[in-house]
């Protein structure tokens, strides 16, 4: 399959969650608060006018978690664009009772996604419900848009699975990729990688 627009991925930017190392992906708790520290606000900075030269972006998508959208905001001052789109289909994976604890309990949910993308172990969002939901966006992108340059800011997780289905690959793997750092920015298509199979199989676990 042909998207008929190029998608770019972009992670958001040291937030303070990040920097207090705790996990911040209900909205209550994200909405509002752990914005860009003073560190992430540059990193983003430096990561836009590196990847801007010589390109252009039309529209810039974003989960409406705080550090997304300060980030993407950064993206669209560098770019000119005027808009910046907000959405909750780019939230950050729910973890659940994990919400508000360590860190480094990510790493207990990401062992169960790799044996069921269907597990939500601690209450987490199922890989293969971030899929749905990522790819929804996408759909959404397609139908209404054609030929335009688009930046999706959102979170780590979230974008992982979406490169996963976009490239073929089982979506119970996202950690398997090498993992986005804070403020990268990947096409969201690696033609180095199998082909695309199609939105069904993407996000089925066993593909």
């Amino acid at each position: 399959m042909e998207y008929l627009n190029t998608y770019f991925l972009m992670r958001h930017g040291e937030s303070g969650a990040n920097a207090a190392g705790i996990i911040a992906s209900a909205p209550e708790m994200a909405l509002e608060n752990f914005g860009l520290t003073s560190k992430g606000r540059e990193e983003s900075g430096e990561s836009v006018l590196e990847f801007s030269e010589g390109k252009s972006i039309d529209l810039i998508y974003s989960s409406d978690f705080k550090r997304a959208l300060e980030t993407a905001a950064i993206a669209a001052n560098i770019f000119g664009v005027e808009e910046v789109h907000s959405t909750y289909l780019l939230r950050d994976r729910f973890f659940g009772e994990l919400d508000g604890g360590d860190d480094s309990r990510y790493e207990m949910v990401w062992e169960r996604d790799l044996e069921d993308p269907d597990h939500c172990y601690f209450g987490v969002e199922s890989v293969r419900e971030v899929g749905e939901r990522a790819l929804e966006f996408l759909f959404r992108c397609e139908n209404e848009y054609s030929g335009k340059d688009i930046l999706v800011v959102s979170h780590g997780d979230v974008l992982q699975i979406l490169f996963c289905a976009a490239n073929g690959i089982p979506v119970r793997r996202h950690r398997s990729l090498e993992p986005m750092g804070k403020a990268d920015i990947r096409p969201l298509l690696d033609h180095g990688l199998r082909n695309f199979h199609g939105f069904n199989g993407c996000i089925n676990g066993n593909s």
